[in-house]
């Protein structure tokens, strides 16, 4: 099934969002409106919302055994796509929230994954498969 993914999200502060996602992550803007903008993120539709000072940090929950971030977002990418992102986060000195870093090595499921965190300290998780037909392998 072919589908495209969309998030919205509240942010405090718009022009930083708008910077973090077209700057950093090289996403293509979309439509825009007073207070809110789109883009394109790999394909889907990621929505940002000003919302002011109401915006609540979110709590940290993070995973027991591995330390990553548990409420996180992400976009799954073929292993050459994932590779040179990264490449270019790490020239770029993005600070990394969590990897590069292999995990589950071996299995079926076998991934690259690195996190980096937008300014309103949203989670976004960028894995790597060398096919994405493993993505839902036991």
């Amino acid at each position: 099934m072919n589908a495209l993914f969309h998030i919205a999200l509240p942010t405090n502060n718009l022009e930083s969002m708008r910077r973090f996602f077209t700057g950093v992550l090289k996403a293509d803007l979309g439509r825009t409106g007073p207070g809110w903008l789109d883009v394109n993120l790999f394909g889907h539709q990621i929505t940002i919302q000003e919302v002011g000072n109401s915006l609540r940090p979110a709590s940290e929950h993070f995973h027991p055994s591995l330390g990553y971030p548990l409420r996180h977002f992400g976009i799954i990418l073929e292993m050459a796509v994932w590779n040179k992102l990264s490449s270019k986060l790490q020239e770029a000195g993005v600070p990394f929230s969590y990897g590069p870093e292999t995990l589950m090595p071996g299995d079926p499921g076998e991934q690259r994954v690195f996190m980096i965190t937008d300014p309103d300290q949203n989670v976004w998780e960028f894995k790597g498969f060398e096919s994405l037909d493993s993505v839902f392998k036991a």
